[in-house]
């Protein structure tokens, strides 16, 4: 899996995927515009595996799940791709949530079951999304977006035995009850982050910060904890002494370790 580094965090420009294009962080403009909870849905689509994705959809119709229905070797063969290139209600969606992240004109190509990017009137295309490669398409994005690698799911493998199966299944079991007793902090969601921002800054507003990535954004939010942090330090120093090291705020932020929800 492609691990983005730092700088890829915080440009404007992203990074470039192969046989794809460009792969950016949208600026908060582009985010509102769509509308909050759109872009909500987009990365719940996004970090759907297929037995999530069924299961969220028989809740919400209030029928019996249909992944239970499934054989495995059913199941082996679903994508989420494939799930959301299904219909034509369904491929909207996804096209235009990934038309945030990716540069270009999207638009879906029936004949080779894939989302070709930039298509001339030659018909050769700048780059294409299909079921072989949107994996890794989602996972640059969700990175982008400082979502940690360990929440990314992976759709299941092909299995060779059902041994290997069944060890899969309770490994992933024993994933989802942990993953289960995490929290979301509300604090650091993005709406509360921009206001934070925009008070206690000192330059950035409600005039100005429309126009920063979210990867910017986060980092900002970041940095500024930290030199709160460090401020509280300086003026314990200043009064009771002790060990202080000043250079403590030339520290980077490692991207590795520092994930904010929202």
């Amino acid at each position: 899996m492609i691990r983005l580094s730092y700088i890829d965090h915080i440009s404007p420009y992203g990074v470039m995927l192969r046989g794809v294009g460009r792969i950016h962080s949208p600026v908060l403009s582009d985010i509102l515009k769509t509308g909050y909870y759109q872009y909500q849905r987009i990365l719940t689509l996004f970090l759907y595996t297929p037995e999530k994705y069924f299961t969220d959809l028989s809740a919400e119709m209030h029928m019996e799940n249909p992944w239970n229905q499934l054989t495995n070797e059913q199941k082996n063969s679903l994508t989420m791709f494939g799930i959301l290139t299904a219909n034509e209600d369904a491929r909207f969606e996804l096209i235009s949530g990934l038309a945030l992240f990716i540069c270009g004109n999207l638009e879906w190509d029936a004949s080779h079951a894939a989302i070709v990017i930039d298509r001339q009137d030659d018909g050769s295309v700048g780059g294409f999304i299909d079921v072989k490669n949107y994996q890794s398409v989602v996972k640059v994005i969700l990175q982008l977006l400082d979502i940690s690698v360990d929440d990314i799911p992976e759709e299941a493998p092909k299995f060779k035995t059902e041994k290997d199966r069944l060890f899969y299944e309770k490994f992933q079991a024993k994933k989802k009850k942990f993953a289960q007793t995490k929290k979301t902090d509300p604090n650091f969601e993005l709406p509360n982050m921009i206001s934070l921002l925009c008070t206690f800054h000192p330059s950035l507003n409600y005039s100005n910060i429309f126009s920063l990535t979210i990867g910017q954004i986060r980092d900002t939010f970041s940095q500024l904890l930290k030199a709160k942090q460090l401020s509280i330090a300086d003026m314990n120093y200043s009064v009771w002494g002790g060990k202080y090291d000043p250079s403590k705020w030339v520290e980077r932020i490692d991207k590795e370790t520092e994930n904010i929800g929202g």
